[in-house]
């Protein structure tokens, strides 16, 4: 849910998480050693429960108490099995000694079609308060992130862990299917269709609609308070002056935030046409509801791409809801099942999870930070054996009661919060030791002010948003006119995600056969002219801040093809012959050129008639004119806008119109694209840590089948067969290779045009911060060790002087 919503609003904010030091100042006390150093971070709501934060920057705060999560992972984001010894590994030739929580140990049986994870604590790990952590602070710590009540944002309960849904349900594995089966039949009729049909009966149709109605008003209501948490600056724009807290806008506030409605003037009008006037009349839930329905078509088809995009899934909540209504009911059902049949507790320290099949996320899942039972929980509530994990089944409220005081096994220890500013103190019983630095801020900090308040002090540590004007503005600070001088410090590290174009191949194509060889090569005529465009965009909106990349996946994965790896290629860089069309000495002017050239000859090739360097005819089932659809906001503002403007004067030579459509709203392009209605489209995938190119590419889930989530509509065996493959492995240096075939494929289909990776910023007082002491490179997936975090000599001598 968070992804979309964030490329809605195009916000960027300040989080330093782990990877900042600080400093803390006594009560009374002058500038002296004691003086905080401080990181910039965004509003702050002041939930800082580990389990119910709603905005990631109350998530940082709880984490810096919580410390450690059961996974470790290097810098290239691949897990370090032996964590508790520890293991060496090279990165850009240097050696780096990884140590961790825990160690982990992967089992398949194949018989049996489960994946087992078995983690083993580290001895001797203490809470802030003395207590050690054992496999009881875990095990209390997943219930809670599978029980029925929870509403969080993990997502553990999708891994398919064995039990889940016994569990969730309270009824065991043959009456659940039972009852999915009458759920799946209903869903299939979908609403207003009363009555009894194949499989269920007329009062099962009503007690089913009753329920899957109030899921998705209940989504609906959670979308709202998303919004009014994360991002009050946003809200603020749409009607200055008005309260959060007035309920008559809050919905109003949700719709916009999700790209189905926009002020206007001082109304609010619905992505569907549908007006307020915001002082006698709103739009109430029933009304959002209404919405997605209009936009997507089917809520199904909606909950599929929240599921695609590895959130929530709505409609399989309303599904578990009427199974654990009625499923405890039947007289089959026994006694409701309390517990998961997939974690087991070896010993203190060990705990083992199992899930039915394998899913490679599921490990990174699995490392969720153990919370002490003892602290958030009742031990007099908990019995391993008994099926009792800390807290009633179904009711949270002792654990959502801690919000304002955050407590683990962290680096730092949570003081307080006021003022808009956080204070740590260095957590002496730390497993790693305790930090160099004593003391640690966050102070609330507005993202236009996250450069200027490093310069004046107000901070020492920020993370801008990031761009070629931001760059520059960092580096006017420093003498030397460089991001890095004598004022600020800048590291940059790759975004997790990337920029691409996609092309929906049932819209274009030759005849009625999408993946013909005359069919991509239109889509890679058309291609080889947005691509060429792609580094001239790239350097006028980001500059140094982003780079060109020539695959469907972030270039922070370690399944990323690198232009050292064999077969590597240049997106759209071959012509029709699979000759090269571009040498190392052309400039941009011979560039463009080429590639009309290459285009033209990719055109003839897909039937197309070719006369004097133009297209003057078009074969059945393909045109002379497409459409692109991208969220520019109306007026252009978007990376890639540039990009394509150039590419419709260079397509108009060739004789193919390319109409661009700027949309005010996002959720235009999000509805078109997802509904396979629109010809072409920019967008930007978030990725995860372990790339799955199941839900994206598999032929299953093509828009109308599965998920639906395969938006590009492909449809290749070969690549299916690649894709389950990869899923099914343990070898990364394997998977790595088939996903790289898988990749080729995708190319081939010439459905996706692979745009940029941005970068993320992050800079630091060149004065008061000692940049040797991170210790080594940081990256998309290692930052440093908090604890190893130094001030310089010259601040420290200042600040002991003072005193």
């Amino acid at each position: 849910m968070k992804r979309k919503l964030v490329a809605v609003l195009l916000t960027a904010g300040l989080l330093a998480g782990l990877a900042s030091c600080g400093n803390a100042n006594k009560a009374g006390s002058t500038v002296s050693f004691d003086t905080p150093f401080v990181s910039a971070i965004s509003s702050l709501n002041g939930v800082f429960n580990p389990f119910f934060a709603t905005t990631a920057y109350d998530v940082s705060i709880a984490d810096m108490a919580l410390g450690n999560g059961l996974v470790t992972m290097d810098r290239v984001g691949d897990i370090v099995y032996n964590a508790i010894a520890g293991e060496t590994r090279a990165y850009n030739g240097v050696d780096y000694n990884y140590r961790g929580l825990a160690d982990v140990s992967v089992s398949r049986d194949d018989a049996a079609d489960t994946t087992s994870y078995r983690f083993k604590l580290r001895e001797g790990v203490r809470f802030s308060d003395g207590q050690e952590m054992d496999a009881d602070d875990v095990i209390f710590s997943i219930y809670v992130f599978l029980d029925p009540a929870y509403e969080g944002n993990a997502t553990l309960g999708s891994i398919g862990l064995l039990g889940y849904n016994a569990y969730l349900t309270g009824v065991p594995d043959d009456i659940y299917a039972r009852y999915q089966t009458i759920a799946d039949a209903i869903l299939a009729v979908g609403p207003g269709h009363p009555g009894a049909g194949t499989g269920y009966t007329a009062q099962q149709y009503t007690d089913f609609q009753a329920l899957y109605n109030r899921t998705w008003r209940n989504y609906g209501q959670k979308i709202v308070d998303y919004v009014l948490a994360n991002y009050s600056g946003y809200t603020d724009q749409l009607y200055p002056g008005v309260d959060l807290s007035d309920a008559n806008f809050q919905v109003a506030y949700g719709m916009a935030g999700w790209g189905f409605g926009e002020p206007d003037g001082d109304g609010f009008t619905s992505a569907s046409g549908k007006t307020w006037n915001m002082t006698s009349s709103f739009p109430t839930i029933d009304d959002y509801y209404n919405e997605f329905v209009e936009a997507y078509g089917t809520l199904e088809a909606f909950s599929a791409v929240e599921l695609a995009a590895d959130t929530d899934d709505p409609v399989n909540d309303a599904r578990n809801a009427y199974i654990s209504q009625y499923g405890a009911l039947d007289p089959a059902a026994g006694e409701l099942i309390d517990y998961v049949a997939g974690i087991k507790k070896i010993d203190q320290y060990t705990v083992e999870f199992t899930i039915s099949g394998y899913n490679a996320a599921a490990i990174y899942r699995l490392g969720f930070q153990p919370a002490p039972l003892h602290y958030y929980g009742s031990e007099a509530l908990y019995n391993y054996d008994q099926h009792k994990f800390g807290f009633p089944k179904g009711d949270l409220s002792l654990i959502a009661s801690k919000t304002d005081a955050p407590m683990g096994a962290g680096p730092y220890k949570f003081l307080r919060y006021e003022n808009k500013v956080v204070y740590y103190e260095a957590n002496p019983l730390y497993w790693r030791g305790a930090p160099k630095i004593k003391f640690y801020q966050y102070k609330e900090t507005n993202e236009p002010d996250s450069i200027t308040a490093v310069t004046t002090g107000t901070v020492d540590t920020s993370e801008p948003s990031n761009s070629k004007a931001k760059l520059a503005e960092i580096a006017g600070y420093n003498s030397n006119g460089q991001p890095t001088g004598d004022v600020l410090s800048y590291i940059a590290v790759d975004n997790l995600g990337y920029g691409y174009i996609g092309i929906n191949p049932e819209r274009v194509k030759v005849g009625n056969e999408a993946g013909s060889t005359a069919s991509k090569n239109l889509r890679k005529a058309i291609g080889t002219i947005l691509a060429v465009y792609r580094d001239l965009t790239i350097d006028t909106y980001y500059g140094d801040t982003a780079s060109t990349i020539d695959y469907p996946i972030s270039k922070t994965s370690w399944a990323a093809p690198r232009p050292t790896d064999p077969g590597y290629t240049v997106a759209y860089s071959k012509d029709v012959e699979g000759r090269d069309i571009y040498s190392a000495s052309m400039g941009s002017e011979q560039r463009y050129a080429a590639a009309e050239q290459a285009a033209l000859g990719y055109f003839q090739a897909a039937g197309y008639t070719v006369s004097n360097g133009r297209v003057t005819a078009a074969p059945q089932g393909a045109s002379l004119s497409y459409s692109i659809m991208i969220a520019g906001s109306g007026v252009g503002d978007h990376p890639s806008f540039m990009l394509l403007t150039s590419a419709q004067e260079a397509l108009a030579r060739l004789g193919i119109i390319l109409n661009i459509q700027d949309l005010a709203q996002s959720t235009v392009l999000f509805t078109n694209m997802n509904g396979g209605t629109v010809d072409m489209w920019v967008a930007a995938w978030s990725a995860t840590v372990d790339p799955d190119l199941y839900q994206t590419y598999h032929s299953s889930n093509v828009i109308g089948k599965g998920t639906g989530s395969n938006v590009y509509n492909i449809a290749d065996l070969e690549l299916d067969r690649y894709i389950e493959e990869a899923r099914r492995s343990l070898d990364n240096v394997y998977r790595k290779e088939i996903l790289q075939a898988g990749f080729r494929i995708i190319m081939d289909w010439g459905v996706e045009i692979p745009v940029y990776q941005r970068q993320n910023a992050n800079i630091y007082s060149s004065q008061r911060f000692n940049m040797e002491s991170i210790g080594g490179e940081v990256t998309t997936f290692f930052n440093y060790y908090l604890e190893e975090l130094e001030l310089t000599a010259s601040y420290e001598a200042r600040s002991q002087a003072s005193e």
